[in-house]
């Protein structure tokens, strides 16, 4: 796998590509773990086989291609986690010292990930450089153990609870605290997930 740093670039991943490609490698065992689909025909006996036949199942292996949910889910952590911002990097951007940034992302008022013992905080929440306003209040509600794409996910769906305008068209959470709207409903509904 080899993606030309041009390309890594042009979105905003600075690092060596070869950085990319660990990353990459390691988000597939994280997120996949060590077997990424086991063949029923080889993993179960006989008799269960035979009993998940009668029972309707189809026990070929399904090929998604582009679609498969596990694969785009490791891809897209390997994303947060190339792209994301060190420590001492989210520290010049909101102009504070590194000590603040661990003392904020210990207070869960900064969302980060823990990648190979040090921290990483993904782009999203420094848009154009610059905090997100009000989302430390949504960063707080959120429950230990969510993983990292959901989040993500979840801050950049449209989602039907937060709806704006005269047509009410449904916004995601960023682009609710990205308007400057109340972070009450976002931070709300980010208890529920």
């Amino acid at each position: 796998m080899a993606i030309p740093a041009e390309v890594l670039r042009r979105v905003g991943i600075t690092e060596n590509p070869r950085l990319f490609e660990q990353v990459v490698s390691e988000a597939l065992t994280t997120v996949l773990g060590q077997r990424y689909r086991t063949d029923p025909v080889t993993n179960l006996t006989a008799s269960e086989r035979d009993a998940l036949r009668r029972g309707g199942m189809d026990l070929t292996t399904a090929d998604w291609g582009k679609e498969d949910p596990l694969l785009r889910t490791a891809a897209e952590y390997a994303v947060l986690i190339a792209s994301a911002y060190p420590v001492n990097r989210a520290a010049e951007l909101l102009g504070v010292e590194p000590s603040r940034i661990r003392q904020r992302l210990a207070a869960r008022t900064l969302y980060g990930i823990k990648e190979r013992g040090t921290w990483r905080l993904p782009r999203f929440q420094f848009p154009d450089g610059c905090l997100v306003p009000n989302i430390s209040v949504v960063f707080a509600r959120l429950r230990d153990g969510l993983h990292p794409v959901g989040v993500w996910r979840w801050f950049t769906t449209a989602n039907p609870d937060l709806p704006v305008g005269e047509d009410e068209t449904p916004v995601s959470p960023l682009e609710w605290l990205r308007a400057g709207l109340d972070p009450g409903p976002v931070a709300d509904l980010a208890a529920e997930l």
